[in-house]
């Protein structure tokens, strides 16, 4: 790491005006590489990068660059020798670099870290930063002159600074100058000693200071109203007994008017400027063919996007909505920390955020917000909603299963068959039974390649698709029903020969009504077994739950398994415990009629392992999409689109 920042350090040196914002990235992770200050070769190079840190490029960035110079500053020595190099900042002839230096002088002087031989020098530098019409350097100047308050040789020039920006143009910086002067003021205690040049010292009484506090707290700067500004400019003047320049301060200027036919002129340029800046909702079906084809072409086989502005990625978001998944639209997540990211952030489906190094403007935007900016956690986030989306469907199709063998009784009877199942008993495995199992499936775990498939499209494929009504009506419903009429007739002693009697339920004999009974608890055990199949089945789609060519599931729901336990208690309380025969119309029936319906349960099961096997072999033969750090690897020039691209191609040029 040492030589390493060595050979930047003498590259910086060599032209520091191209490498001043790569620092930032060398001195804000690593504290201990700060003792490179106390070298006076390396000393420039490090307060440039720290003042471009502190300058705020993310919340994160000027936190550790702050944490870190306050740190290092923990002797007067290194104290003086940082704020001499400060100073020499002032020289270096980039404006950009003004603003974050003076929010950096403020940062010091806040918190009492700068020499007092120094604060006249500093005042005459920062005096001439802020003779400008830029609000983002006022803003930091004033910090700057607030903390040069402290200083008596300097309180009187400060304080003519802050009045000025007082007076200033902008609403913005009145009404920051007049927080930051009323919290200094609060914080004041005793006279105020204001020595202006080759004068006697003149006083400001505490009281004096009070009236002025409260006369800024109450005066509402950010106001368009000139006339009630001058009458407070001029009241706070007099009580800390100053003379008002009326010709330094921008609202007692006299005021330009601009001729009608110029400002009819900029409105127009304006409206023109903003019919070509892309905003995303210009996306519409009569779209150009052309227009159409690039877009397509854009979202469906580029890779990078490079150089884009924060509008361009807004509306990368909303081509991908809009031109994505062969013309459906793609479901968008966004990752961002700065603010730059925030109209992608709100445009996309899923914006997800930095917790750490985060703005506030992008967390306040996205909708997720990673605590420990590791993109891995991305990743775990969208397994489990997988996770969530995929046992819901399961859930359903599981409940959807038993309605075929439920209403098959029904259509029976047309055919002269005798009644295999009561209202009562359908009951009973809907809400006794299957309603707990169907909850279940919310604890289920996934499956091993449950991250291998690909997402379900929620405006393409619904929960409840052809596929799911395939599975439970046409498939695992089928083979219940099967099963259910099989058992009905082998297992129920004498049930064949009362069906081919023909006679109506009118004319049973009690042996006939025992028979019927016998038949509908049959057929109930047999559901209730079949359910248990179908629960099993349903636990995973593709990975076998036996082991049956592939890593086995087994049962690792532990809740699953006691409502299966549960199941067969209830089944056989229906059939045994006299007060739920009279109240469902089940009976007792013989052990060879308990104990055949368990082939429903291992034919099912097997029956769904075979399948899942075919399906497994079936989709290990189509083609995978390439990893994405291959697909990375393998880029060409032509997939990659520049934002001057962009622009000229879509339009916005």
């Amino acid at each position: 790491m040492r030589w390493f920042f060595k050979r930047r350090m003498k590259r910086f040196l060599a032209g520091w005006m191209g490498e001043y914002s790569s620092l930032t990235i060398l001195v804000e992770p690593e504290v201990k590489e700060m003792s490179a200050l106390a070298v006076p070769e390396y000393r420039p190079a490090m307060l440039l990068g720290l003042v471009v840190s502190l300058g705020g490029l993310t919340e994160h960035t000027a936190r550790e660059a702050k944490k870190a110079l306050l740190l290092y500053l923990d002797t007067q020595q290194r104290r003086q020798e940082v704020s001499e190099a400060l100073l020499r900042c002032f020289e270096s002839g980039d404006k950009r670099l003004l603003a974050p230096l003076l929010n950096t002088w403020a940062l010091l002087l806040a918190q009492d870290l700068v020499p007092a031989p120094l604060a006249s020098e500093l005042l005459q530098r920062a005096r001439r930063a802020a003779r400008c019409r830029d609000p983002q350097r006022l803003r930091c100047a004033v910090g700057a002159f607030v903390g040069l308050l402290r200083f008596p040789a300097v309180r009187r020039q400060s304080l003519e600074m802050l009045l000025e920006m007082l007076g200033f143009s902008f609403p913005t910086v009145r009404q920051h100058t007049a927080q930051a002067l009323y919290i200094r003021l609060l914080e004041e205690e005793g006279d105020w000693q204001l020595s202006p040049p080759g004068e006697a010292p003149q006083a400001v009484s505490s009281a004096a200071l009070a009236e002025v506090s409260e006369l800024v707290s109450l005066t509402p700067w950010a106001t368009d109203d000139l006339e009630a500004l001058k009458e407070a400019l001029t009241a706070v003047y007099s009580k800390l007994q100053l003379q008002l320049p009326e010709a330094g301060l921008s609202i007692l200027a006299p005021q330009k008017k601009v001729q009608p036919e110029r400002r009819e002129a900029q409105y127009a340029d304006l409206v023109m400027l903003d019919s070509r800046i892309p905003k995303g909702d210009n996306f519409t079906d009569e779209e150009p063919e052309d227009n159409v084809k690039w877009w397509r072409k854009a979202v469906q086989h580029t890779r990078v996007f490079a150089r884009v502005s924060p509008i361009h990625k807004q509306v990368i978001v909303q081509a991908y909505q809009k031109y994505g998944y062969n013309g459906i639209g793609d479901v968008v997540a966004m990752t961002g920390d700065g603010v730059n990211d925030a109209p992608a952030l709100k445009q996309a489906e899923v914006g997800v955020a930095m917790g750490q190094r985060g703005t506030e403007v992008a967390k306040d935007a996205a909708d997720i917000v990673l605590h420990d900016d590791n993109f891995s956690s991305v990743v775990k986030g969208m397994e489990q909603g997988r996770l969530s989306s995929e046992n819901l469907q399961k859930s359903i199709m599981y409940t959807l299963c038993s309605k075929v063998p439920q209403v098959a009784p029904t259509f029976g009877e047309l055919f002269g068959v005798p009644q295999a199942l009561t209202v009562a008993q359908v009951l009973l495995i809907d809400i006794g039974t299957d309603i707990w199992t169907a909850i279940a499936y919310a604890l289920q775990p996934a499956e091993s390649k449950l991250m291998e498939r690909p997402p379900r499209h929620p405006r393409y494929e619904k929960m409840v698709n052809c596929k799911v009504l395939v599975y439970s009506y046409g498939y695992i419903g089928q083979l219940q029903m099967i099963f259910c009429w099989v058992m009905f007739f082998w297992a129920t002693p004498g049930m064949w020969e009362l069906t081919q009697s023909g006679k109506s339920p009118n004319d049973y004999t009690v042996e006939d009504f025992t028979v019927d009974t016998m038949g509908m608890t049959v057929y109930y055990w047999t559901l209730v077994l079949g359910q248990i199949a179908a629960a099993v089945s349903t636990t995973t789609k593709l990975q076998s739950v036996l082991g049956f060519g592939t890593a086995p599931y087994c049962f690792p729901n532990t809740t699953l398994n006691l409502m299966f336990v549960g199941e067969v208690v209830m089944g056989l309380a229906a059939i045994y415990c006299a007060p739920i025969q009279s109240a469902f119309k089940t009976g007792w029936i013989p052990m060879r009629a308990v104990l055949l319906p368990i082939i429903t349960f291992v034919g099912i099961t097997v029956i769904d392992e075979i399948r899942k096997c075919l399906a497994r072999s079936c989709d290990e033969q189509q083609p995978r999409p390439p990893d994405f750090l291959t697909d990375i690897q393998l880029l060409r020039a032509s997939e990659c689109i520049t934002g001057d691209e962009f622009c000229q191609v879509a339009g916005f040029a």
